[in-house]
């Protein structure tokens, strides 16, 4: 679903093919998202086969026409010229073989791609297992986090009404007004991610999270590694070494993409972070030079899919992207400024009124109406401002264990670049910037110039983090390069056997020391991964879930009673919030907020209810607002408790407001018990 689509649709643009091989998942799921969006606004209700079918049409229309076109001019171009001059000029970039004519030549696979590709696989692959598979109690875990109960909601609501609102999505979808219980005014909320786990589950016929866990497994490998293998060719074309040992550091921190993902679960914000390293080297060939006017057309249109794809993820990573186009774009100008007038005091000037312009916009967007309630959230500060800095440059952040290791990389990878490559200065300048934002969120009060200078990320320095990972990560892959040059300057010949003997010999020890979780000959001595292994493990193993595995069961147990169709009142905050998303159980409760409000968002059948169902037998009105909803059963899954894995994940939680629900028994008049586990219990409605 992935990759074919897109690398059908990219296989004759001027790019290599590893890039096109990376950036093809932005173009399969803007496919995906726009033929959701149409069949939205038609208010066709399709199953998954007819999403995906406009796009594979199209792809296998649009390579097949790019193939046999290729055989046509093949066959009418005189052999004799053939190898020696363009057939489309304007397809040659800027490391093209100018003698090198067929496109097919050009961008050919050679045996180096394939290398790198598989080791980057491989290795993702291996980080994914120990640190993704292995904490996972299961391939239907799932993570009962404040916001999962909504993106399971959004998820389990595709597959159930076949409606793909990527744009709007809502838990109630699909639901008719008389069994809502919240009625509230649709919101933009992008849900591309949400819209890929749920072609999946319903192509497969599998559970939510267990579409969770596989889509998001897929994104971390081969997704970030072949993004982050782009991204190291574009930044540096022609050092073999640097790609290598991007290949080993990808996935060696444990900020990202393991704790945002594992721990912290921000699956869109984790998902469009997966995607931007895969855009940016497509992104910014706009702006490279030596390309022809038709190539920066094509780079320019991939641009905006990739802008078009991000947003309909996760919006705020468009802005980590501009933090990388700040330092780059100053440099191109400064660069084209210098070549054109031969002098650096202009270019200078040129170079600071781009980073004055981008400053502008930055400001321009923080005051845009639609974005107040994104940039005005606020996170309270956990450190002080020195701390929180030396937190971002060991990689420790928050409560996560620091890893010198990769400090090192990253602070030789700074002076390599300073001492051997000053020309790719402007790489430094993300990192930096990144550690800043981190410093200033981790530790500034709420004041404006936080949310200015954080706010696009909800002022959260977990998402912070998992970006100033990704701007580390190229320097992290040059240090590590050029450790590497260092250790080999004794040898001769750059292709001895010794020295490519030393290479792998130092490659698998770089290798061991990022992914052993525990260092060996030290049984309590963890590595920061292996930190983040066991807080991860605890998350699904250890600590009490908020709907946990008996109570799982027992919903599968009501289901088969009564079937998915019949709508079954609960008490959201005894876990049951989670039943419909990741059970597919129809209850009348789904939402995680919202019921306190009085005259905004509940129904007045849902305030009924949730106040006197209990009164049932006795209470004219609870039995005609039972009637209006079509409600056939009650669930509760646990007694009311004030502190549980629940409430304590909702603060403003009230035992007052669920009484009609919560004072219902065994001896209740009106309900009769039809499947009883323990404290759960299943009453069909009599009265």
């Amino acid at each position: 679903m992935l990759y074919l689509p897109g690398y059908a649709l990219l296989a004759h643009v001027p790019l290599d093919r590893i890039t096109v091989l990376a950036f093809a998942p932005i173009v399969s799921i803007a496919a995906y998202s726009t033929t959701a969006i149409i069949t939205t606004a038609l208010g066709i209700s399709c199953p998954a086969f007819f999403i995906l079918l406009p796009t594979a049409i199209i792809s296998v229309t649009v390579y097949g026409t790019q193939k046999w076109l290729g055989l046509r001019n093949r066959s009418h171009t005189n052999p004799r010229t053939s190898d020696c001059h363009e057939a489309n000029p304007s397809y040659t970039p800027a490391h093209a073989n100018k003698s090198t004519s067929s496109f097919k030549e050009r961008y050919r696979w050679d045996s180096k791609s394939f290398g790198l590709l598989a080791l980057y696989l491989g290795i993702g692959i291996l980080f994914v297992f120990i640190y993704y598979v292995l904490p996972l109690n299961g391939p239907g875990a799932s993570i009962q986090t404040y916001d999962n109960v909504f993106h399971y909601n959004i998820i389990q609501s595709f597959d159930d009404t076949q409606l793909w609102n990527v744009l709007f999505p809502s838990a109630q979808q699909g639901v008719v007004p008389a069994q809502a219980s919240l009625i509230y005014a649709p919101a933009f909320y992008p849900a591309a991610w949400h819209l890929i786990c749920g072609l999946v589950m319903n192509i497969l016929s599998i559970p939510t999270a267990v579409a969770v866990n596989a889509t998001t497994l897929v994104f971390i490998a081969p997704v970030f590694g072949w993004g982050m293998l782009a991204l190291l060719r574009f930044l540096f074309p022609n050092k073999d070494n640097v790609l290598i040992a991007g290949g080993l550091v990808v996935y060696a921190a444990s900020a990202f993409p393991w704790s945002l993902i594992q721990y912290w679960s921000l699956y869109p914000n984790a998902i469009s972070f997966l995607c931007l390293p895969m855009a940016i080297p497509v992104a910014f060939q706009l702006f490279e030079p030596h390309h022809s006017a038709n190539q920066r057309i094509i780079y320019c249109l991939l641009a905006i899919i990739a802008v078009f794809t991000i947003t309909v993820i996760q919006p705020s990573t468009i802005f980590c992207a501009l933090i990388f186009a700040i330092p780059y774009f100053a440099h191109r100008t400064y660069q084209a400024a210098c070549k054109h007038w031969h002098r650096k005091t202009i270019g200078s000037i040129l170079s600071g009124l781009t980073v004055v312009a981008f400053a502008g916009l930055w400001i321009a967007c923080f005051h845009l109406p639609f974005l107040n309630s994104l940039v005005s959230f606020f996170w309270a500060p956990i450190l002080s401002f020195p701390n929180a800095a030396e937190q971002a440059v060991l990689f420790g952040f928050y409560d996560l264990a620091p890893n010198p290791i990769l400090t090192v990389l990253c602070v030789t990878g700074i002076l390599g670049i300073l001492l051997k490559d000053r020309s790719h200065s402007w790489i430094i300048v993300p990192y930096i910037i990144s550690i800043l934002i981190y410093s200033i969120a981790a530790s500034g009060d709420d004041t404006p110039f936080k949310h200015l200078i954080s706010g696009f990320w909800y002022t959260d320095y977990h998402r912070i983090a998992a970006f100033c990972v990704i701007f580390a990560l190229p320097l992290a892959a040059y240090g590590a390069g050029f450790i590497a040059h260092l250790l080999l300057l004794p040898f001769k010949t750059s292709q001895s056997r010794t020295q490519i003997l030393l290479n792998a010999c130092s490659a698998v020890l770089m290798l061991f020391i990022l992914i052993t979780p525990q260092w060996p000959f030290s049984p309590n001595s963890f590595t920061s991964m292996g930190a983040m292994q066991n807080t991860a493990t605890a998350n699904f193993h250890d600590d009490p879930a908020p709907y946990d595995l008996g109570e799982m069961a027992f919903v599968e147990e009501a289901k088969a009673l009564i079937g998915q169709d019949a709508l079954v009142i609960n008490q959201p905050y005894d876990g049951s919030m989670w039943a419909y998303g990741l059970n597919n159980l129809n209850t009348y409760y789904r939402e995680r907020y919202g019921y306190e409000a009085i005259n905004e968002w509940p129904t007045r059948n849902s305030i009924i209810i949730r106040n006197y169902l209990a009164n049932i037998e006795s209470n004219p009105s609870v039995r005609q607002a039972v009637k209006e909803t079509g409600a056939q059963y009650v669930l509760k899954l646990d007694n009311p408790k004030d502190i549980n894995p629940v409430t304590a994940l909702y603060k403003d939680f009230s035992n007052e407001l669920w009484e009609g629900i919560n004072n219902i028994n065994d001896s209740t008049e009106g309900f009769e018990v039809v499947l009883a586990e323990g404290d759960m219990r299943l009453y069909k409605i009599q009265a």
